[in-house]
């Protein structure tokens, strides 16, 4: 019995569920990489993939084994740009889970339904992309949600915050977390003049008379390659889960225009190091 097999189809089609996958990662980390990076991690796993058809690496079943559970956390790591072996563990770990949920959603429709694989793979990443979404609402509602009490000198607010281990933000000279605040939650710690000059800030105008309160923090997020946000000094910041409470001192805290969560339930988002 033989039958005909393509590689260029073989390619594409690794190709493709790879760049599904790594895409998947990335928003189930929080930290979705460029398409570039996507598109050559993918290259990359499509590649070795047909290597492991060509050299022929498929006829030894242990061996085959070894070789794609390598590949697995290789082009996790170039993709996600992940050093340390946590980072590495975790886009590991993400990639496996992206892969075995679409990849069985994607079995069901092209073996049991019949589909071809490029009427599948939509519908398997969409599935799989709102069960992500809808897992991570609920995780927020449950566990991951503080409250908080910023303080700055005789001033103190009262707000939600959100402990995302997503949250990379680091203060480029020192590399200090810095957590994310909304504008109007953290107004009332501000003097008029700083709350002007602020509000200049976050439209990007140039502010002729500075208080040398305020200071550039670079980020990346999704759907934005790059930006900055002006970020300032916190005098202390309590954190309250349940019944227990720790404070810190010297926070920064970036300042984001626009709400941190589309629902509401949270007005900051804590950078996961301020627990440390």
């Amino acid at each position: 019995m033989s039958y005909e097999f393509y590689l260029d189809s073989y390619f594409l089609e690794h190709l493709m569920m790879n760049i599904l996958v790594l895409h998947m990662t990335g928003h189930i980390l929080k930290n979705v990489p460029s398409w570039k990076r996507i598109l050559g991690a993918a290259a990359l796993g499509a590649f070795l993939a047909c290597m492991m058809i060509l050299l022929p690496i498929h006829k030894n079943a242990v061996l085959y084994g070894i070789c794609s559970f390598l590949t697995g956390p290789l082009i996790a790591a170039v993709c996600m740009k992940a050093r340390r072996l946590k980072d590495v563990f975790n886009a590991v770990c993400a990639v496996c889970a992206a892969a075995l949920c679409m990849g069985g959603i994607w079995q069901i429709l092209t073996v049991q339904l019949g589909l071809p694989f490029w009427a599948a793979w939509l519908p398997g990443y969409l599935t799989v992309r709102a069960g992500a979404r809808g897992f991570g609402r609920l995780r927020n509602r449950t566990g991951y949600l503080y409250r908080v009490i910023l303080k700055r000198g005789d001033r103190e607010v009262h707000l939600t915050a959100l402990m995302d281990s997503g949250n990379r933000l680091l203060q480029p000279m020192t590399a200090k977390p810095v957590s994310i605040v909304e504008f109007q939650a953290v107004k009332e710690l501000l003097s008029i003049q700083e709350a002007q000059e602020l509000e200049e800030l976050l439209n990007l105008r140039t502010v002729e008379q500075t208080t040398g309160k305020f200071l550039w923090i670079p980020y990346h997020s999704i759907g934005r390659s790059q930006g900055v946000l002006p970020a300032f000094r916190l005098d202390s910041i309590c954190i309250k889960h349940g019944e227990s409470a720790r404070s810190t001192k010297g926070v920064l805290a970036a300042v984001s225009r626009e709400a941190v969560s589309s629902g509401g339930e949270y007005q900051m988002i804590l950078h996961p190091q301020i627990l440390e």
